[in-house]
């Protein structure tokens, strides 16, 4: 069997190090790697590199506390006055959908509040949430 050239810790330097230069040619070529070697590294890394805890992922219950909070602050939301909606500084799209569900029937409104909780995970909630807490 071929032995590893590089040890996974000798990737995981490599590929801080290429992070914080700006020409990826010279920096492969100074390493004596080629930029397909360095981006198929960075696709098997990249998740260690971009997690603060070494590239553990949070647990499934742990996600699962995360999206059931976002899920709350989403009922909230719906639950606010317009007067205090309006106060509050949130993307159009978020906005739009919260003053929609306000206006349907029981089924439709379920769905729409589905759709409010979804689009706030894609925002940045925590931010939204001390928007809330501080009103």
């Amino acid at each position: 069997m071929k032995r590893a050239r590089f040890s996974e810790e000798q990737i995981l330097e490599i590929l801080r190090a290429g992070e914080e230069t700006g020409g990826l040619p010279a920096f492969c070529e100074a390493q004596n790697i080629t930029e397909r070697t360095y981006r198929k590294w960075l696709v098997r890394h990249g998740a260690e590199l971009a997690e603060p805890n070494g590239g553990q992922l949070p647990s499934r219950s742990q996600r699962t506390r995360e999206v059931k909070a976002i899920n709350q602050l989403g009922l909230q939301l719906v639950a606010l006055s317009q007067l205090k909606i309006d106060r509050l500084e949130l993307p159009d799209d978020l906005r739009s959908a919260i003053v929609e569900c306000r206006a349907l029937t029981k089924g439709a409104r379920g769905r729409q509040k589905r759709l409010v909780c979804k689009m706030l995970r894609s925002e940045d909630h925590e931010a939204i949430r001390k928007q809330v807490e501080s009103r």
